[in-house]
């Protein structure tokens, strides 16, 4: 019986290990696509142009061949569609902005990632973060990383409401807000 217990606890530590893994690997590619989204510095609005970020962010985005309306309203803006590969898990990623201009690019994470564990990875590929508030269901972080424009990271957990009909489901989805020009 003890050989029994003693066999499963090491696939269940077999099993975390490889799970950490997981996480860290797929961290790493959600931080290397938003530091390529992120402007070179000095580049002005051209740097946050529709062709340049998304040729940035490519690969490890794969983009959807077209931008579309957001929504209905008059200047409700344009959103991108594209898939992240990480680790055997696809994220959905949306850049949205103007005609013209990339204002955020949001990659849902759905809760393979833990905002630390983001936060790590971007900071060992030499970003510099601090911390610039929180609401009920977001963090912000400024980041920064040599030779890229600032951007502002929104950390949001996202849960269907208690009482729905449909399952308690969390997921998380990470934003970097661009303030091109």
């Amino acid at each position: 019986m003890r050989t029994l217990i003693f066999a499963c606890a090491l696939v269940a530590v077999g099993s975390c290990t490889q799970m950490q893994r997981q996480d860290e690997a797929a961290a790493h590619t959600v931080a290397l696509a938003m530091i390529a989204a992120m402007a070179p510095a000095g580049s002005g609005e051209m740097g946050y142009s529709w062709n340049n970020m998304t040729a940035r962010a490519s690969p490890p985005v794969r983009w959807q061949a077209d931008r579309a309306s957001a929504g209905d309203e008059a200047g409700s803006g344009y959103d991108q569609h594209g898939s992240l590969y990480a680790a055997g898990l696809e994220f959905d990623v949306t850049a949205h902005g103007s005609d013209t201009l990339v204002r955020s690019l949001s990659i849902d994470v759905d809760d393979a990632i833990a905002t630390e564990a983001l936060l790590d990875v971007l900071r060992a590929g030499g970003a510099e973060i601090s911390f610039a508030g929180d609401d009920e269901s977001a963090m912000f972080y400024y980041v920064s990383v040599p030779g890229r424009e600032t951007a502002q990271l929104e950390a949001r957990r996202v849960c269907t409401p208690y009482g729905s009909r449909a399952a308690r489901h969390c997921r998380s989805v990470m934003t970097l807000n661009f303030e091109p020009g």
